[in-house]
């Protein structure tokens, strides 16, 4: 089964300089930038920013577009002459280079999902032990992570399985 993907076509170019300055904004090399979650190899980071090819999976765009901070879709529309468009929910991403981890922030309307969910959990547990409560929030917030994950993922193959029966 083929891929999908994206062609840059004569857009290569100027999709190389926007990803490169884009990159380059946020203060990162090539190396650490490739290595950053979601991980992409360094030869293709390479490849986009010289613009050596025209076709990358949607799959490595949308793995682009996460990490440089742009909507679903940014590269598509650069592709046909258009601009990327900054995420406007974001609010910070905090890189542990020990752990080799990122933490993206975002608002919800104006309150920033994360916080509301420490918080109330903090408020819950404030009759507990300092070493319980923090236990259970850990627990908690790690569940939240893993459920967000499988919702994705169940609506992606949702997603690929129509694709499929369409064909």
């Amino acid at each position: 089964m083929a891929r999908l993907s994206i062609d840059f076509g004569d857009h290569a170019t100027a999709i190389a300089a926007a990803v490169r300055a884009r990159r380059e904004e946020l203060g990162c090399g090539q190396l650490e930038f490739a290595q950053q979650t979601p991980k992409i190899p360094l030869r293709l980071l390479q490849d986009v920013e010289r613009g050596r090819r025209t076709k990358y999976s949607r799959d490595v765009c949308a793995k682009l577009e996460f990490k440089l901070g742009w909507t679903r879709g940014s590269i598509e529309r650069m592709a046909a002459g258009g601009l990327p468009e900054e995420v406007n929910d974001l609010i910070s991403v905090v890189r542990d280079e020990d752990q080799g981890t990122e933490t993206r922030r975002y608002l919800i309307g104006n309150e920033e999902l994360l916080q509301r969910i420490y918080v109330d959990l903090q408020a819950t547990t404030a009759d507990m032990p300092e070493e319980e409560a923090r236990a259970l929030v850990e627990q908690a917030l790690e569940s939240a992570r893993t459920q967000a994950l499988l919702v994705v993922h169940r609506e992606k193959r949702k997603r690929m399985s129509r694709n499929r029966a369409a064909r």
